[in-house]
């Protein structure tokens, strides 16, 4: 009895699944491209009224136009499946990484993606213009840094400046993104192999490239999906899956997040590569982070009773975390009070949060004020902006830190450096508290916090759209990129063979300048 049962449950199973495959591959009737239309103006206007800028760095002309653009896609699609392809067409409407759409970046969980898809079988890297090489090809055929010049008759750096350019973030943290090696699961749209994929450039892969100075042509065969995360899973990506298991966030989160040593006997070297710093069950239990607190502390205290003259704080490939853990190390740097100021856009289902906020922080302000400045929230129209710091500046409350590092402070920050970090990097500048060294961080000066609202999607049910609408407005304002002081950047050369670290770059600089 009991197999029979296993056996009708396999067979019903089977079914819905190719019903499932049915409904992905139907083709598209006229009443069908009416609701996809409709649905990808719905995400539009979810953007213009939720975003705390919905056009964010691009000019309102050249959003309507992408979005335009999208539009005449539809026309296009014959299948739903190209039409959920389509709707990552959205990232070039996006200049912000803490949007999450379609779908956080991943397609498997709605079958989209099935485990005999044939991917381009090679794991590229990209150069700052586009230009596409070689890491990796599965099939020992192309040599490694040899550069594609086209993959079936497409040129591949118009390709990859493509994929960046519908990357959901700004461009900076886009070209970090790609060359990650999180972007080489093949379940992720935003990689190059899938990328390839939901633009219809399948197998054979008729590949020109070039190797030491010689054109070559080759056909590649496509490497199935199943196979090709066997290979992720239990090699460059193992460590990323370990990372995304429930029992990496409830036991390992944070453990890493600070580390310290010291170099060439007088240089502190201080490595944040989180600003999270505690597991998520003992911040739920704290109601804060006190592993990070507890760990910057002890760092800090050593460089500073050692009296080390050069500290560097390195936050390469550090894309965020909690604000409060930012502003605890500043203060070891900066004596002035430090302001405290965010912008909400305001609209029904953010007013709840913003509430709550306005009554529990902000402890710097009076009570009075406080409530003055809930009165004047409560009288802000939807769709408007409301500053923390309408009626009286805000401050963080001070940590009044009698031992401050006197020394000499460089920040060493990359492409990855994202989000909490952009805003350690803008203050240390903005203060003079210190130089910025490297390559400017990913994301634009004025960063958005992790506060989202969630909508779905009403046609597509498989994807919600996470929209920020709240930003951190402490620093300077605006759209452009933080200038580094030390830029240190690789030649072409250097990042094919993998050989520049920018950190001996700055301590080469630093002992130049000595």
């Amino acid at each position: 009895m009991k197999y029979k049962i296993t056996q009708k449950i396999r067979v019903v199973l089977s079914l819905f699944f190719l019903f499932l495959t049915y409904c992905v591959q139907a083709q598209v009737s006229d009443s069908l491209r009416v609701l996809m239309h409709g649905e990808i103006d719905c995400v539009a206007n979810l953007i213009r009224q939720n975003s705390i800028d919905p056009f964010r760095g691009i000019s309102e002309a050249v959003w309507k136009e992408e979005l335009k653009s999208i539009h005449q896609s539809v026309d296009r699609c014959a299948t739903k499946r190209e039409y959920y392809f389509l709707l990552r067409r959205f990232g070039g409407l996006i200049n912000d990484a803490h949007f999450e759409f379609p779908s956080g970046g991943a397609y498997n969980r709605t079958r989209i993606f099935k485990k005999d898809d044939l991917l381009f079988p090679v794991w590229v890297r990209v150069w700052n213009d586009g230009r596409v090489f070689v890491k990796s090809d599965l099939t020992n055929t192309i040599p490694n840094n040899s550069e594609i010049i086209s993959i079936n008759g497409k040129n591949a750096q118009c390709l990859a400046l493509d994929m960046r350019h519908i990357e959901p973030s700004e461009e900076q943290y886009a070209k970090y993104r790609g060359n990650s090696v999180e972007m080489v699961d093949p379940y992720l749209w935003n990689s190059f192999i899938d990328y390839l994929f939901c633009e219809r450039i399948v197998a054979p892969f008729k590949v020109e490239y070039e190797t030491e100075g010689v054109r070559k042509t080759t056909v590649l065969q496509g490497k199935a999906r199943l196979d090709y995360q066997e290979w992720y899973d239990n090699g460059v990506g193992k460590e990323i899956m370990e990372k995304d298991s429930p029992i990496y966030y409830f036991t390992k989160l944070g453990k890493d997040a600070v580390s310290y040593e010291i170099v060439q006997d007088s240089i502190a070297v201080v490595k944040i590569s989180s600003w999270i710093g505690s597991n998520i069950l003992r911040m739920a239990i704290a109601k804060g982070d006190p592993g990070f607190r507890k760990k910057i502390t002890q760092v800090m205290k050593d460089v500073i009773q050692k009296d080390y003259p050069v500290l560097i704080v390195d936050i390469r490939g550090n894309i965020g975390g909690y604000e409060g853990n930012v502003i605890e190390l500043l203060h070891y740097f900066i004596d002035d009070p430090l302001r405290e100021s965010d912008m909400y856009r305001v609209y029904p289902d953010s007013r709840k949060y913003v509430k709550r906020l306005l009554k529990k922080s902000y402890s710097t302000l009076s009570k009075a004020q406080r409530k003055e400045n809930y009165r004047v929230f409560e009288k802000t129209p939807n769709g408007a902006l409301f500053r923390s710091d309408t009626l009286a500046p805000v401050y963080y409350p001070s940590a009044k830190r009698q031992n401050k590092y006197k020394g000499e402070v460089y920040v060493l920050v990359d492409e990855g450096s994202y989000s909490a970090s952009i805003m350690f990097a803008a203050i240390m500048k903005q203060m003079n508290a210190g130089k910025i060294a490297g390559v400017s961080p990913g994301g634009y000066s004025l960063v958005t916090s992790g506060n989202v609202i969630t909508k779905a999607l009403p046609f597509t049910k498989y994807f919600n759209i996470d929209i920020p609408f709240a930003a951190n407005a402490n620093q300077e304002q605006g759209y452009h990129y933080i200038d580094v002081d030390i830029p240190l950047m690789p030649s072409l050369e250097l990042w094919k063979e993998e050989t520049f670290d920018s950190m001996e770059s700055l301590l080469l600089y630093i002992n130049n300048s000595n």
